[in-house]
This record gives structure tokens, C-alpha cells and sequence, in this order.
């Protein structure tokens, strides 16, 4: 940002230190904005006043740059304790100035306050992930998008490009927020970006020869990555084509990814893994493992009620079958609430082919929000078997008024 902008407050500002009048680390006054963005502005100390309060003249010019670090440190906290209030000019500083560093520590106090505070700045910052930008400002903007969760096409894209950056780190955070966005239509980057991390730990494992200490790191950096984006599969919730990846890195050596990989099933399939008693017993995990593998064959097996897309007749399916257990029905019941865009007519229309035989109220109820979500229609779950079935009725006739009209 030109420093024009922010001339008179860094006039008032030297005035303050000049009379040893120092601003609190605790909250401060929206009034002192602009003082405040004024300090975080300037990654160098004014070299016109006098020291302020508690350092003398001849101490000054040794200490003048530390305590400059330490103002600029109060200030990013004094803004991030502000909120919302402070939101915009962070942003004009993170996306405007001409100064990386300044850039960091606007993203960095941004990152510090409150998600409620932080209402549009994912998809505000969402440009800083391109490759112009320094690798720290693409990683804090990537720490952002996934703090808020914001989730448009054009940020998920950029997101996609940041999972095959050469930079583990970015790499790593790109698969954390994609995690956090929930987007099933990441789910085919993800398996791409764990099986290049998986061939690459691969090549370093067939190595003869010692791993130099560049190696080393590299290897750990790929688990890393690894890590982050069998967390973030489970986080996709309705993407059932994650699933075989998944399943693979049960065979893992690699406790950690092992792990990693049982959890992500768990929250995606409501099936737990590592809850088992026996789970941490190795010999006992294979068999747990085997179970699972048994079990997901006969899931698979089974033909899917007829639906506008895969995923959609997968959970169908799950939500249909009474011999499976109620957790795991009501999970897929609230999956299908997370699959595809809203105002999908022909989804709702596919759904209804299985909520007229849900017997259990809270799963009637997750089939009714995801129904509403895809219509836009208002449909209410009932207790008794003769009203919800009245209740779905109404809904349907409702729905084909709306698709043939």
C-alpha cells in the first residue's frame, strides 16, 4: 500500500512515542485504528523522535530496532483484538502493500481474531494463493481460506493448484483447507496429491544408499503431507471414491498414517475403527482391518437405489438398509445433505425413494434438511409412520408441481 495512506497517523504516532506515550498490548479503541495499522505499515522504526519512556538517548540507537519488533508485535495484537473492526484495513494492508513482511503480519493478525469476525475475507484473500506471492503470504492466506471455510469454485481452484505447488508446505495447508471446504469434487485431487507423496516416500525407501540429511527432511515432509490429506478425505464427507485410498493405507507400516487413515474412515463412514478395544493390539488391528474390508465389500455389492449421481445412490443405499445400525444410517442420512449444490430438483426427486420407509425420527429429520437444501422446499419430519409418510407425500406432489411447471 502506497505510504501516503498512512502519513498522518505516523505523524501522530511519533508524537506519542516523542512524549513517551505508549499504546497498551491489551484492546484499544477502534478510534486507534489507524495509529495501529500505521505501526504494522512500517516494518522500520521512525528514526525522527526521541526514545520513548524507560530508554535513554544513548541507549536509543542500540535498542531503537528491538523495540520497534516489539511494538509491531503489540500492535498485530492489539488489531487482532479488535475484530471485526479492524478486518478491512488488515486486508487493504494484506492485499495492497508492497512489503511481504507487512503482508504476513496483516494475514497473521487476521488470523488471530475470531472466525465469526472474519465474514467474505477467505474469498477476499483467496488471490494471495497465486504464485507471484511469497510463499509465507500463500501459506497464510491458504490458513485463512481454511479457518473461515470458504468455499467458492475459484478458490477451491486455486486451492486444487497449491496441492501440486513444489513447496510441502503449501502442499500440506492446500489439502488442510480443501479439508476444511468439504468439497467432494476435491476428493480426485487429493488421491492424486497422496499418491504422489506416497510414490515419492516409495523412491526414498527403495534407496540402497544412506539418505543424505536433505533426504530426510524431504521424507518427512512428504509424511507430512500425507497426514494432512488422509485428514482432510475424511472431512469430504459424501466423496465415498476416497474410500479405496483409504482403505489401502490400513496396510500401512507407518503407525501415524495408519491411524490417520482408521480415523478418516471413521468420520466418513461412521464405522469405528480405532474405538475398538483390541485396536491397539497389531495383531488384533488386522483383524479389526479385515472386518472393515469385509464389511465395505458387501456395502459395495449392493445396488443402489436409481439416482442422478454415484455418490447419491451410495448414501441412499447406506439411509435404505435396516440391517445396518442406526449410526451409521443417520451419518449417510446427513451426508447426502453435503453432496452438490443447492436447488437440485431431480436430486430431491431421487431422494423421496427412500424417505418414505426411514422409520427412525432423527434420520427422518437429516433426509428432510438435505431434501429442503436440493428443493427449497419445506418439509417437516414427523414421529408417527402414517404422518411422515402423509408429510412426504405432500413434499413430492409439491416437488413435480415445481419440475413440471
Amino acid at each position: 500500500m502506497k505510504r501516503f495512506r498512512f502519513c498522518a497517523a505516523l505523524v501522530a504516532l511519533c508524537a506519542m512515542i516523542g512524549l513517551g506515550v505508549l499504546v497498551p498490548a491489551g484492546r484499544v479503541d477502534a478510534a486507534e485504528i489507524a495509529d495501529e495499522i500505521a505501526v504494522l505499515a512500517s516494518p522500520e522504526p521512525p528514526a525522527a523522535p526521541p526514545p520513548p519512556s524507560g530508554i535513554s538517548e544513548g541507549d536509543w540507537p542500540a535498542r531503537r530496532h528491538e523495540y520497534w519488533v516489539e511494538r509491531r508485535l503489540s500492535a498485530r495484537r492489539n488489531l487482532a483484538e479488535l475484530g471485526r473492526g479492524a478486518v478491512q484495513a488488515l486486508l487493504e494492508l494484506a492485499l495492497e502493500d508492497d512489503q511481504w513482511v507487512v503482508r504476513i503480519d496483516a494475514l497473521t493478525a487476521l488470523h488471530e481474531m475470531d472466525a465469526e469476525d472474519l465474514e467474505n475475507v477467505g474469498g477476499q484473500v483467496s488471490g494471495l494463493l497465486a504464485q507471484d506471492h511469497a510463499t509465507a503470504v500463500r501459506y497464510l492466506a491458504a490458513r485463512l481460506i481454511r479457518k473461515t471455510g470458504h468455499s467458492d469454485q475459484e478458490t477451491r481452484n486455486r486451492l486444487h493448484l497449491l496441492a501440486e505447488d513444489n513447496e510441502p508446505a503449501l502442499r500440506m495447508i492446500a489439502a488442510d483447507a480443501l479439508g476444511r471446504v468439504g468439497d467432494i469434487n476435491s476428493a480426485s485431487v487429493l488421491i492424486r496429491l497422496l499418491d504422489r507423496e506416497t510414490e515419492f516416500a516409495e523412491g526414498l525407501a527403495d534407496r540402497e544408499a544412506r539418505l543424505s540429511d536433505e533426504e530426510l527432511r524431504q521424507r518427512e515432509n512428504s509424511k507430512m503431507v500425507r497426514l494432512a490429506t488422509l485428514r482432510a478425505m475424511g472431512q469430504l464427507g459424501a466423496a465415498v471414491e476416497v474410500v479405496p485410498a483409504l482403505m489401502a493405507r490400513l496396510e500401512s507400516d507407518d503407525l501415524n498414517e495408519l491411524q490417520t487413515a482408521a480415523r478418516a474412515i471413521g468420520e466418513l463412514l461412521a464405522y469405528d475403527l480405532t474405538g475398538r478395544a483390541a485396536w491397539g493390539l497389531a495383531h488384533r488391528r488386522a483383524e479389526i482391518v479385515e472386518e472393515f474390508k469385509g464389511w465395505w465389500q458387501n456395502i459395495s455389492r449392493l445396488d443402489p437405489p436409481p439416482a442422478q449421481n454415484e455418490e447419491l445412490g451410495f448414501w441412499m443405499k447406506i439411509v435404505a438398509n435396516k440391517d445396518l445400525d442406526e449410526s451409521k444410517r443417520l451419518n449417510a442420512a446427513r451426508q447426502i445433505g453435503r453432496i452438490g449444490e443447492a436447488d437440485n430438483l431431480r436430486m430431491a426427486e431421487d431422494l423421496v425413494r427412500v424417505m418414505y420407509d426411514v422409520e427412525i425420527f432423527d434420520i427422518r429429520g437429516a433426509l428432510a434438511e438435505a431434501a429442503e437444501k436440493f428443493s427449497g422446499i419445506e418439509i417437516t419430519p414427523r414421529e408417527g409412520r402414517a404422518e411422515w409418510v402423509l408429510e412426504v407425500s405432500d413434499f413430492f406432489r409439491r416437488l413435480r408441481e415445481r419440475i413440471e411447471g
